[in-house]
């Protein structure tokens, strides 16, 4: 989206959006964790006001590229064998040797409810306020 005025331009970034595909691990033990892993999947979670309980579920580690390794902030589509829910990345963690992604934590929303969560802000330029010396 692109934002004009007659003294300023802004350019105003939408949140985006992307799917993740997963599938329910009914194992929750330490070996099977371990099996998730070496298949080249990251073991997640989902949980949050727009569900009971929580989803344990599994999904291939490349769908994270561009979730995880990027600035960018994104609103996930979890589609968990045809159960479909929005959520966000809630927390990632990484092996701390060879930092490849261990788990993955999504909070689940409903359009309906406020949720509240930090967005990064990257601010480009500088203010006319600042250039006029103020």
């Amino acid at each position: 989206m692109y934002y004009s005025n007659q003294q300023t331009q802004y350019n105003i970034h939408i949140m985006k959006s992307l799917e993740i595909i997963g599938f329910k691990r009914a194992n929750l033990d330490s070996a099977s964790l371990k099996e998730i892993r070496e298949e080249g999947n990251v073991p997640c979670v989902v949980y949050g006001p727009a569900i009971e309980g929580q989803i344990h579920f599994y999904t291939p580690a490349i769908l994270f590229r561009d979730l995880v390794y990027t600035p960018d902030v994104h609103m996930v589509d979890l589609n968990i064998e045809g159960t479909k829910m929005k959520a966000v990345l809630k927390d990632a963690q990484f092996h701390p040797v060879s930092e490849t992604l261990l788990h993955a934590d999504f909070l689940a929303f409903s359009e309906d409810r406020a949720i509240k969560f930090e967005i990064p802000v990257n601010i480009i330029g500088t203010s006319p306020g600042i250039q006029k010396g103020g």
